[in-house]
């Protein structure tokens, strides 16, 4: 089963090199896209993985660490996330000039 989030929110660390973008789930593992800004003013996209967990005495986390059996999920979340940075790339590319052939900033940051 596949969910992903649209963009809910954005969390600022470190004056906006670092915000939020989309979580794409497959059961307990996640990837977070983020937008980061490099020191000479790139903007790119990145993803981080994530296992929640849950112990038998509702105790709840999350983990960067994985068991092989969190293989299929993690291979989907990561095809997800590559997926949706390369998309929003290409996306970036084509409306970076406008008709009058003049450059125009998008919001959306390139890979």
């Amino acid at each position: 089963m596949s969910e992903t989030n649209p963009i809910k929110k954005t969390k600022s660390t470190d004056n906006s090199n670092n915000s939020y973008v989309r979580t794409f789930r497959h059961g307990a593992i996640a990837a977070n896209v983020f937008c980061r800004t490099a020191p000479g003013g790139l903007e790119y996209l990145d993803f981080s993985l994530s296992r929640s967990w849950k112990t038998n005495t509702d105790k709840e986390g999350y983990s960067q660490r994985f068991f092989a059996k969190n293989r299929d999920a993690m291979k989907l979340v990561i095809d997800d996330a590559c997926e949706f940075i390369a998309e929003s790339s290409t996306t970036a590319k084509l409306a970076v000039t406008s008709d009058n052939g003049k450059d125009s900033a998008p919001n959306v940051p390139t890979v």
